[in-house]
C-alpha cells in the first residue's frame, strides 16, 4: 500500500485513507477482522503474512522510485526476537504443532538475519544497515498482553543500554546526507 502511484510491475494503486492503511498493517488476524478499502473495495490483512519483515521490500521498491540516488541508511526497527519452542518428543496436539510453525515461518528477525547476509550484506557491510529488536526478556508476552507495559519499558531500556554504539552509529550515518549504491 502505498501513498504515491505505483510504478511496481503487478502492483495496485489504492486509494484509501491514512487510517485505512494504519489499519491494514494492524488487521492481525488473532485480533482484527480484515479490512476492506472505501475505494475500490480491496481488502487487506496484516502484512506479516506475506512480508513480516518488509525490508528487502522496502530497498526494492527504493530502488524503482530512485534508481540513480542510492541509500543513505537503511533502519529496521523490530518488536522483539521470537523464542519458538522446540518440538516434543512425545505427541503433540496439531494446534501446537502449527503454532510452533506459524512461529517460525514468520519471525521477522531470522529474515533480518537473511537479509544482511543476503540482498543487504552490500549495505550491511559499508555501515548503511541498522536493526534494533530487543532481544531479551520478552519473548513471553503475547502479543494481546496489554498488562506488561513496565516489563516491555525495562527490556527496551535494557536493550538501550547494551546497543549505544550501535545506536551511535546510526545517528551519524543518519545525519550524514552520503547515498550508497548510487
Amino acid at each position: 500500500m502505498r501513498s504515491y502511484p505505483t510504478q511496481a510491475w503487478g502492483q495496485r494503486d489504492h486509494n484509501c485513507y491514512i487510517w485505512e492503511a494504519a489499519r491494514a498493517t494492524a488487521a492481525a488476524p488473532a485480533f482484527f477482522e480484515p479490512i476492506q478499502l472505501h475505494d475500490g473495495g480491496a481488502t487487506f490483512v496484516d502484512g506479516g503474512i506475506v512480508a513480516n519483515n518488509p525490508v528487502e521490500e522496502a530497498l526494492k521498491e527504493a530502488n524503482i522510485i530512485w534508481p540513480d540516488i542510492g541509500v543513505g541508511v537503511l533502519l529496521s526497527l523490530g518488536t522483539g526476537v521470537a523464542v519458538v519452542k522446540s518440538f516434543a518428543k512425545k505427541k503433540e496436539a496439531g494446534h501446537d504443532i502449527l503454532e510452533k510453525i506459524v512461529t517460525i515461518s514468520m519471525n521477522a528477525d531470522r529474515q533480518a538475519e537473511k537479509f544482511k547476509e543476503g540482498f543487504g550484506a552490500t549495505l550491511h557491510k559499508a555501515g548503511k544497515y541498522f536493526r534494533f529488536s530487543v532481544e531479551q526478556q520478552i519473548s513471553d508476552v503475547e502479543l494481546g498482553d496489554v498488562t506488561s507495559y513496565e516489563k516491555q519499558e525495562d527490556a527496551a531500556d535494557y536493550y538501550v543500554k547494551t546497543k549505544v554504539d550501535m545506536l551511535k552509529s546510526c545517528a551519524e550515518e543518519m545525519a550524514r546526507p552520503t547515498h550508497f549504491g548510487a
